[in-house]
């Protein structure tokens, strides 16, 4: 009986050492973590269905579209939220003598501009270069994307780079945006035709302030992708939209005058919603206040951080076109982005309040100015 108790014993030590040594390795490794709803990454959790689809893996038990909003409320909560790096940050990182700590750097300019010995591409004196793969090609080439390095996307301006930052950080990739692009780094190098934001020319159009109550609740829309798990789910509606963008040869963003002239060509049937998701302060002060127009249009406000709750996303209208702004259009893009994800007719506004007036942006927030923008070196 006691040789019973001792052997038992012996046995309880050793499995707990070979615990421990196993979750000790697994705390060296660099792990992305996916969103798998609330029952975990495929592990059987108590909200676990225990089907089984064609990719073997576990079903999600949620909607597609619950598994789009939870995964796209986990970003914009997330401690480093809205994820963007300044140039000057990026300039830094790259040249510090320790290639050790460089992120993967993803350009998605055309392939003649990141090639071209007039613009040219991103990169370091530690050995970083920028890999090229299209705003629109992303989805296909995913493969290509790692797992385990932090990525910094960038762009011409930030805006599809946020957009791609999104539905990276939507899968769990460590995913940034370099603020303004390529702009930021070297407003002269953004590429073939591309100029950058100019504060002397932006329009200056008016605004409203005060609070704009919320009246009307909708249903969520409806996405049903085929896959039985939420990286699939995710990453089939990231590649649909991509394919709408290829199909239509350009990005969801919407110039600050097309809307300015829809919100005030005398027929409110036109309008689209609109939707401020910057500070509320910002949205509701006399000195900056929100986009309005003269058909009767008015903003509603939903700050970044609290998007793709249901309580929020709830007053979101199915049957007409949104446009999302911000302070200079990067998080705008991240969430219009994700919204189209989910199944809504989503635009971002192209340099957000900044490109619709440069003096009403908000407290703190200062116009990019080409004059003060850095001259980094490009390698073609």
């Amino acid at each position: 009986m006691k040789r019973n108790w001792a052997l038992a014993i012996v046995a309880a030590l050793l499995l707990a050492f070979i615990v421990t040594v196993v979750a000790g390795c697994e705390g060296d490794r660099t792990t992305i973590n996916l969103y798998f709803g609330e029952g975990g990454g495929g592990g059987g959790g108590d909200d676990d269905t225990g089907g089984d689809d064609d990719t073997g893996d576990d079903d999600t038990g949620e909607s597609d579209f619950e598994v789009l909003r939870g995964a796209a409320e986990e970003v914009v909560t997330g401690e480093a939220a809205p994820y963007v790096v300044k140039a000057t940050d990026l300039h830094d990182l790259l040249n510090d003598g320790d290639a050790g700590d460089d992120p993967f750097l993803l350009d998605l300019r055309s392939s003649s501009d990141y090639s071209s010995a007039a613009y040219g591409h991103i990169y370091g004196s530690d050995g970083a270069e920028a890999v090229n793969i299209g705003f629109a090609a992303v989805a296909d080439n995913i493969d290509d994307i790692p797992t385990d390095e932090q990525i910094i996307v960038y762009c011409y301006t930030g805006h599809t780079a946020s957009m791609t930052g999104m539905w990276l950080r939507m899968l769990g990739y460590d995913a940034y945006i370099l603020k303004f692009g390529m702009m930021g780094w070297n407003p002269d190098r953004m590429g073939e035709g591309k100029n950058p934001f100019d504060p002397d020319t932006a329009p200056h159009y008016e605004v409203c302030d005060g609070d704009h109550e919320f009246t009307d609740e909708y249903s969520f829309p409806e996405i049903d992708t085929g896959e039985g798990n939420a990286h699939d789910i995710i990453l089939n509606r990231a590649a649909a939209v991509l394919q709408e963008v290829a199909d239509q040869g350009h990005p969801h963003v919407i110039k600050a005058s097309d809307l300015h002239d829809l919100l005030n060509d005398g027929d409110a049937g036109d309008d689209p919603f609109i939707l401020d998701i910057r500070k509320a302060d910002d949205f509701s002060s006399s000195t900056y206040g929100h986009i309005c127009g003269d058909d009767g249009t008015e903003a509603y406000n939903i700050p970044y951080g609290e998007m793709f709750s249901e309580d929020t996303l709830k007053y979101l209208p199915t049957d007409k076109q949104i446009v999302v702004y911000c302070y200079t259009g990067h998080t705008a893009s991240q969430v219009a982005f994700a919204l189209r994800m989910m199944g809504y007719d989503a635009y971002s506004l192209k340099f957000g309040m900044m490109g619709w007036n440069p003096d009403k942006m908000g407290e703190g927030k200062n116009p990019f100015n080409p004059d003060d923008a850095p001259h980094y070196e490009t390698t073609d």
